[in-house]
């Protein structure tokens, strides 16, 4: 297997606005016409182990712990539903976390052609890297208590789903159930190697945002198990993504 680049984690200062244009933003990252809409991330991690990078906002110190581990609060949990991360093993490097797209280069890409000339961005002055183990985060199963008190739709959506015969247990009225997280691969306009962290409810449905308690405590825990497990400070050599899996046949 192809092998590409190592990376140390450090904070990292660049400049703060740029305009857009070709010799800044780094055109590798687009997508092409050649490209497909989407990449089949279950096939990729069936195939090799695969990392994912987010940049934190927040200074070094306070999103590792001395021993290199992701602190519990580095990410919160109303940035969990929909989380947004990068690719790599692509053409995707660390380094361009520090770039910010407008609105319309952070919109769904449709297969159409893209020109810098349309879209602005800007740059951050100064991130961290943290780097996650993609297939230790995907299809993960986590229990939560879905209060039903005066929710008659709820309890409809249970019953059709798990049957008359096989509700879930309950307790302090909630109901235990279990949840599951999925990562997308979520293309933009400006990155082909953008991705999104679903979490999802009992019935796979997605949540939108975590602002009810009982769905901000659902994405402390995924917080907690899944992705403090998964993530890292560092990274060494990464397997390279076959361009199967991006280019149309």
């Amino acid at each position: 297997m192809s092998l590409i680049f190592r990376q140390s984690n450090k904070e990292i200062s660049v400049p703060d606005i740029l305009p857009i244009n070709e010799s800044a933003y780094p055109q590798c990252i687009l997508p092409g016409i050649s490209y497909k809409l989407q990449i089949d991330l279950k096939q990729l991690f069936a195939r090799q182990r695969v990392f994912i990078v987010r940049r934190s906002d927040i200074p070094i110190e306070d999103t590792f712990t001395l021993a290199g581990t992701l602190r519990e609060d580095a990410i919160k949990p109303e940035d969990l539903p929909l989380m947004s991360m990068n690719l790599l093993g692509g053409l995707f490097e660390p380094d361009y976390s520090k770039f910010v797209p407008d609105k319309n280069g952070r919109s769904k890409w449709g297969k159409q052609a893209v020109s810098l000339l349309n879209y602005t961005f800007e740059t951050k002055n100064t991130y961290c890297l943290i780097y996650i183990e993609a297939n230790l985060i995907d299809e993960v199963k986590i229990k939560y208590f879905h209060p039903y008190k005066n929710n008659s739709e709820l309890v409809k959506q249970i019953k059709e789903h798990f049957g008359e015969d096989q509700l879930p247990k309950t307790e302090d009225g909630k109901y235990i159930v279990m949840g599951n997280t999925e990562v997308k691969h979520d293309p933009t306009n400006l990155n082909y190697w953008h991705v999104e962290y679903d979490v999802q409810q009992f019935n796979n449905k997605p949540i939108k945002n975590s602002g009810q308690k009982f769905l901000m405590e659902y994405c402390k825990d995924i917080i907690k198990d899944a992705i403090c497990g998964a993530a890292t400070q560092e990274i060494g050599e990464l397997t390279k993504i076959s361009d199967e899996f991006y280019l149309e046949v």
